[in-house]
């Protein structure tokens, strides 16, 4: 889902939580560190782009 809403362009924590929590109907209400775990380990895997600001 993440990597998801990445393609649709550069976006910062915050907002990705959010959209998270729309497209999940909810369901889904992440914290802040289990969201930048998950982005470290994608950056770590070659998944995702890293770009920190």
């Amino acid at each position: 889902m993440v990597l998801g809403i990445l393609a649709e362009g550069e976006s910062y924590g915050y907002a990705i939580l959010r959209r998270i929590h729309e497209l999940s109907g909810g369901e889904l209400d992440w914290t802040e560190g289990l969201l930048y775990q998950l982005l470290r380990t994608s950056i770590r895997s070659g998944a995702s782009p890293s770009r920190w600001s």
